[in-house]
């Protein structure tokens, strides 16, 4: 037999033997228990596995799901972050409005270590203390259908701080506030973010809802179908600040409203060097010392909607995260146009609701 056959047999086996040892781990309680027995996560029928002694026991590619008496109401940590996530793993939640995750207001929640990779759904992230998610490392994190409410951090990212590329969808940041830069993420890699809401988020520094820094660093960050509304910053970017001196910001058909920065930026702030290109976005009453909707954009092909735009408060009008949803004879409806958003690939607003030609949904679109 050839090496290189040989090489090939010992790579499918590799694969096959990853494969098979990736199992379902089930929470069955919401009590924050310090066992770490495998066993006693093996089967839905089990009453005493915690999320805690889950991810003890977890291996590469093992899914987490919550079951039974650990499916609905909070699991509040005690005495620790939960423990660090070393391999790719899944974990289901039941859903945001059924289960939360809380931090007790002293410790992280999810912290992974190099080379692991996380995919997170369903789930509430609450009250961290440090940051919600703490990916310091290479990786990946996919986050669909969350709402992380109320973190808090001294450093950067209450809600999200990676340096491994991220992607987030349906999922809702309100609320979570720190003393670096990024009140919900902070990031150094690539992010992707759609139909996503920010919303009353806070930093000190820079990038109210999002900040993503990497120096010379040549990073893609895409905003699509997004609802930034009342978040602040102390300096640049009340929404997001985009600092990479390389790389491309694109943000499409989103909206910003009642952003604040100190410095630049009310809604967007980016620097000298990158790239940031705004199609299709909805601005009302950004506030800034200069450029209260973008500053320093490359191409701006946003509108400012100069008289109340007539919307309802923030809250659910279908799909999973809140939104502003115009009144009859708002200013922001057709403000911007349906078939630009479709000709750049979209077919849906953010609450998944069909883009009509007419503009029928509004500044939604």
């Amino acid at each position: 037999m050839s090496l290189r056959r040989v090489l090939t047999t010992l790579g499918i086996l590799a694969v096959l033997a990853a494969t098979a040892s990736a199992t379902t781990l089930y929470v069955t309680t919401t009590a924050d228990s310090t066992s770490f027995f495998a066993s006693d996560c093996a089967t839905s029928t089990n009453t005493d596995c915690s999320l805690r002694s889950a991810i003890g026991a977890e291996s590469a590619g093992d899914t987490i799901i919550f079951t039974g008496a650990g499916a609905s109401g909070t699991i509040k940590l005690t005495g620790a972050a939960l423990p660090v996530i070393v391999a790719a793993t899944t974990v289901q939640g039941p859903g945001a409005n059924q289960l939360t995750i809380s931090g007790a207001g002293l410790y992280s929640i999810f912290i992974l270590e190099s080379g692991a990779s996380l995919n997170i759904s369903g789930l509430t992230l609450a009250h961290a203390q440090g940051t919600a998610i703490d990916f310091g490392a290479t990786g990946s994190l996919t986050v669909a259908n969350c709402a992380f409410v109320d973190n808090a951090s001294t450093n950067n990212g209450a809600a999200i701080d990676t340096i491994a590329p991220a992607t987030v969808t349906g999922s809702t940041f309100e609320g979570n506030s720190d003393s670096g830069a990024g009140g919900a993420i902070a990031t150094t890699a690539n992010l992707t973010v759609v139909n996503s809401t920010f919303w009353n988020n806070s930093t000190t520094h820079g990038g109210g809802a999002i900040m993503v820094y990497a120096g010379s660093a040549s990073l893609n960050v895409s905003l699509t179908n997004d609802t930034f509304a009342g978040n602040s910053s102390a300096s640049d970017g009340g929404a997001v600040l985009f600092t990479p001196t390389a790389g491309t910001l694109t943000a499409d058909s989103d909206i910003f409203s009642n952003n604040s920065a100190a410095i630049n930026g009310g809604g967007i702030s980016s620097y000298a060097g990158a790239t940031a290109n705004i199609a299709d976005a909805i601005y009302w009453n950004n506030v800034s010392a200069a450029s209260p909707d973008c500053y320093a954009c490359t191409t701006d092909g946003g509108v400012d909607v100069t008289s109340n735009p007539l919307t309802l408060p923030l809250a659910l009008y279908g799909g999973t995260t809140p939104t502003l949803l115009p009144q009859p004879g708002s200013a922001a409806i057709c403000a911007e146009s349906a078939l630009e958003a479709t000709s750049a690939g979209l077919t849906s607003d953010q609450r998944g609701f069909s883009i009509a030609s007419t503009c029928a949904n509004g500044g939604i679109d």
